[in-house]
């Protein structure tokens, strides 16, 4: 009776170290995965900076309205009269459904690279006065207001 007690008190202390090994080795993988995932993220080596871009415009300041890499004055930047309407036309655009940019009441579309002057701002969003289009379909848009994403508005 003596000997079955103590190799169950044996075999129980077996599992328990065995089952404080598998937990810390689960432990250590987790750090070195959290590790390696945070080392290999796509900003890992760009350096952190804190000071704004040359794309930051000032309220007041003149900018240009232009597609991201696109340099070509055929193609369109929607605005809305409101914040809430250029939601539904990101929403219209993301979704590729061109009926649905229509029905935006008091949407508009500038060419590419169509000058602006900043006249408000928000988180996401900045509120833009056309002054000047590129070609002449722009031209009855000329100080007409509305707001478009924050990365289409540059200098």
């Amino acid at each position: 009776m003596q000997l079955t007690l103590r190799q169950n008190r044996y075999s129980m202390n077996q599992n328990k170290k065995r089952w404080y090994l598998s937990w810390w080795a689960l432990i250590l993988y987790f750090i070195i995965f959290i590790y390696v995932l945070g080392a290999s993220g796509p900003n890992s080596s760009a350096p952190v900076s804190t000071t704004t871009t040359s794309n930051d415009l000032t309220i007041g300041e003149e900018g240009f309205l232009r597609l991201l890499n696109n340099n070509d004055p055929t193609q369109v930047i929607c605005l809305g009269p409101t914040k809430e309407s250029y939601e539904e036309i990101s929403r219209a655009l993301r979704a590729n459904d061109m009926i649905g940019l229509l029905e935006v009441s008091g949407a508009f579309c500038v060419s590419n690279g169509s000058r602006v002057k900043l006249i408000d701002s928000d988180f996401a969003v900045r509120r833009v006065r056309i002054e000047a289009g590129v070609r002449p379909i722009d031209s009855d848009k000329v100080n007409m207001s509305g707001w478009v994403a924050k990365e289409f508005v540059v200098k």
